[in-house]
């Protein structure tokens, strides 16, 4: 089969709007930069009645697949059952303030958010400090 330049074009474009793994190397102040080291384990979420010894990512919850790019990233559970939407609203050392949907994509109602700031700890993890901040951009809800 012969590919052409436009069929080239094609294909590249389906791929990249694909969702791509979590586990791809990403600067610290980027959406996929906070879905890699952010400790989910941290702050109050959806999560925290299923939390379980050895894990805090959000990759070891099985949030594997991310969409979006640039400061705004969601990852989802591969069944697209649920995920966690991450935007970075301000990183001033040492401070990294996240704003965080949590939703339910499985037929219930469960939908949080909420702003929440990070400090970076010695493995390189974001663990909250201070959870529901101020923020115009990402009301408590």
């Amino acid at each position: 089969m012969k590919i052409t330049a436009t069929g080239s074009a094609l294909v590249v474009s389906l791929l990249m709007a694909q969702p791509r793994p979590i586990i791809e190397p990403a600067a610290q102040n980027t959406g996929a930069g906070i879905a890699r080291d952010i400790d989910i384990t941290s702050f109050p979420n959806s999560i925290g009645p299923r939390k379980e010894p050895g894990k805090w990512s959000l990759a070891s919850y099985g949030f594997t697949e991310m969409t979006g790019e640039g400061l705004s990233v969601e990852v989802w559970l591969p069944d697209h059952t649920w995920s966690f939407g991450l935007t970075l609203l301000d990183s001033s050392y040492p401070y990294t303030d996240v704003c965080i949907t949590d939703t339910a994509h499985n037929g219930g109602t469960y939908r949080s958010e909420r702003a929440v700031r990070f400090e970076r700890d010695g493995q390189g993890r974001l663990k909250a400090t201070q959870d529901r901040i101020a923020s115009p951009t990402c009301p408590d809800r």
